[in-house]
This record gives C-alpha cells, structure tokens and sequence, in this order.
C-alpha cells in the first residue's frame, strides 16, 4: 500500500525534562491516538526518540555559532493514512478534536513544528531494496535528514538518488535502509493542524537511513558533509538538518498490532 503519511518534528513544552516529555508523549499521547473507529486512526504510528541532531547557522551574517529558533526538536511524529481521504477524516474527526489536539498542550511547543507530509520511496542500495512498510525497523536507529532546497532546479528525487550514490561509494554496509520521504500536493493544507509559528522552514525532501548501531552515526556525518558540499549549490544549509534517534511503533492498524508501553524506547529509566 503507498501510504500518505506526516512527518512533524516535535519540541517539548517549557517545564518539562526530555524524558517526561518522552513519556508522556508515548504513554499517554500515543495511545489516546487510538480513536473508537478505525476511519478515525491513523493506519500506523511511529516516535522517534531523539539523541543528538545537527544544525547549520541560519544565513551568512549570523554567528556560525547560532542554531535556528526553531531548532532542538525532542522526537519526530510519523503518522500513516490509506489516502488523503484518510487522513482528512482522522483530522476533522470529534476524536481529534476534543481529546487528541486539546492533548498535545501538556507536551508540546506548538510553534516549533516541523511537519511535511510525503509519501516513501524504498532506495535501493543493493541486490534488495528495503520494503517501507516493514515493522521490522521499528526499534532500530534512524537519522533523519531535512533537506530545503535553494530553488526548482533540482527534484528531490534526484537529490535523493544523489545521496545514494554517495552513500554507495562510501560503503552501504552500515545502513539497513534508505527511504525518501517525498513530499506531495494535496487538495487541502495538512500541516495546518499542528500551528506552526511564520517563518518556519519547509522541506523538499526528508530521508530517513537506518542504521545497524550507533557506529554508523559517525559514518554519516562523512557521507553527509560530501554529499553537501557536492550540492551545495541546491541546497538551503540553514534550514536543513539531521538527527539521530531510536524508532519505535506504537500501533498499526493494518497488521493488527496494539499498542504496547513496552515498546518506548529509553534514554534511561527511573
């Protein structure tokens, strides 16, 4: 099935650690998610748990030292819909709007949002390409990668064939796959829901590269700093970044697979 799915970086709320945040998020958030009906659930639900994240300064005639105000997200949000019938249902729904969205204040700083809705693209990296909608990668270590473009000149498609073909001469064995995020036109504004503030950025492509452990986190940070420099000229560094986290499901409707507290991943635990 291709999928409609969201994206959205999300920052805690003030007051709050990172792992109440995490907790919350998972634990309460995520099974509240679950509404009465299916047409009112998304197909799927993943949080990334994030551990570390990179950033570039904002414009020339800042200080090399300032990350964007809209930087530091917590976890990243990713959300499955059978179309974007789907999707705008679970959205309108009395379910989302009386108990999900009123939710999301006791987690969440509305105006750091970063959402982007796409649809996956499995990228071949050898004999097989990895299928994207395989559970299996739940649990593993995932970078995702942000990436704004400077202009029309280029389709994310290619930046992303790009991207592997440097990833491929550095040597794919450390990654279990790479899924393009791509994102796509739909007849109504999807991110409007999570109150983005102005002047947030908006991204042409998000990759997703999973990795085997965290030896790979080092690796590619090489392939991405090659691959920037080699599209340097397509690429807004300012509104792009990467971030490294554990992947983790917490239901999906298409399996029949419920949701689980057990399957949050930990920084550590009380």
């Amino acid at each position: 099935m291709s999928y409609i799915k969201q994206i959205v970086a999300v920052r805690r709320k003030a007051g709050i650690t990172r792992q109440e945040f995490f907790n919350y998020h998972f634990q309460v958030h995520g099974r509240i998610s679950i509404a009465p009906s299916p047409a009112e659930t998304p197909s799927k639900y993943f949080q990334i748990h994030l551990d570390d994240a990179a950033y570039h300064s904002t414009s020339p005639t800042d200080s090399a030292n300032a990350s964007p105000p809209w930087a530091f997200s917590d976890d990243i949000t990713e959300l499955y819909f059978e179309s974007a019938d789907h999707l705008s249902s679970v959205f309108r729904s009395s379910w989302v709007r009386e108990e999900v969205g009123p939710d999301a204040a006791n987690f969440s700083d509305f105006g750091a949002s970063l959402p982007v809705t796409v649809q996956e693209i499995a990228i071949q990296l050898n004999e097989q390409a990895p299928s994207v909608n395989d559970n299996s990668l739940s649990g593993s270590l995932v970078a995702m990668y942000f990436i704004t473009k400077n202009s029309d000149d280029i389709e994310a498609n290619d930046l992303a064939s790009g991207f592997a073909d440097i990833l491929k001469r550095f040597g794919p064995s450390q990654v279990r796959a790479l899924v393009a995020n791509v994102p796509v036109d739909l007849p109504f504004d999807p991110d409007a829901y999570f109150g983005s503030s102005a002047g947030r950025p908006r991204f042409d492509l998000v990759l997703a590269i999973h990795l085997h452990d965290k030896a790979g986190v080092s690796f590619l940070r090489t392939v991405q700093k090659n691959f920037e420099e080699t599209y340097a000229s397509h690429i807004n560094l300012g509104s792009s970044w990467i971030a490294f986290g554990q992947r983790a499901l917490l239901f999906d409707q298409d399996q029949d697979i419920k949701f689980d507290p057990g399957r949050q991943p930990y920084i550590y635990r009380n």
